[in-house]
């Protein structure tokens, strides 16, 4: 059965962000010492922007913050890892993530945006795709692996910090999960002091409710004070009237 692809009311990838992401972001020489300052180390980071003397020093790696180039164009990333929920919980996750990908790519396209769809596919590579108005889809849906709880060598995530940290990204970066972990917010917030614009969508399966699902989504509340967007649904449907918060 070929994925749905919904009509999005409001999303914030939007023509504003695309004005703002090439406003804000400004070219520099990875090579040289033009940097905006230092952090720690973190999985994804490319090699050569380690400030080695820092890390002697600290004995942590360091490593420079750049300004991105970039290039205004949103690139969304599918999560296909999430916990071990029952079998029709994890295929509606599934389901969730793959049609709100191409929802969200429809709707950045309509608004004069380049959009792409990123993942890791079955043979756990890197997977690249554009509708290109393709109804069935079925090169993506052939291509996709199937949702799991599996820990995995390389994760989207892992994924997610390489887009942020590239050179010559696209500027908004979507990414869309069941899995909420207490390293994602800490990426979103990264990439977003790299002068990138990230937005959330988390797809939660119907038995997560109440408490345990006010638990599962609490990393999340700092999103909030970095002002980063994030949507909680059941799936891309619910995005048709508008957005859904965590309270």
């Amino acid at each position: 059965m070929a994925p749905k692809v919904y009509d999005l009311a409001k999303l914030n990838i939007s023509n504003r962000a695309f004005s703002e992401s090439r406003n804000m972001l400004k070219p520099t020489a990875m090579d040289g010492t033009d940097y905006t300052g230092v952090r720690e180390y973190v999985i994804g980071d490319p090699i050569k922007s380690i400030h080695w003397k820092l890390s002697a020093r600290t004995e942590h790696y360091m490593t420079r913050q750049f300004e991105s180039y970039g290039n205004t164009g949103v690139a969304i990333l599918m999560d296909f890892q999430c916990p071990s929920w029952d079998r029709d919980s994890m295929m509606s996750v599934f389901d969730g993530v793959v049609e709100t990908a191409l929802s969200a790519e429809a709707y950045a396209r309509r608004n004069g945006m380049e959009a792409e769809l990123l993942y890791l596919n079955k043979n756990g590579g890197r997977g690249h795709y554009i509708s290109r108005n393709d109804e069935t889809h079925a090169e993506l849906v052939a291509d996709v692996p199937k949702i799991t709880a599996e820990k995995l060598q390389k994760t989207a995530l892992t994924l997610l910090r390489e887009e942020g940290n590239a050179a010559y990204s696209k500027s908004n970066l979507a990414f869309i999960t069941g899995n909420v972990t207490p390293q994602l917010p800490r990426t979103l917030m990264d990439i977003k002091a790299r002068r990138k614009n990230p937005v959330l969508f988390v797809v939660l399966p119907n038995i997560l409710t109440g408490e345990e699902r006010q638990k599962y989504l609490k990393p999340l509340r700092g999103l909030d004070y970095a002002g980063i967007p994030y949507y909680v649904i059941g799936d891309a449907q619910e995005l048709m009237g508008g957005e859904r918060r965590v309270s």
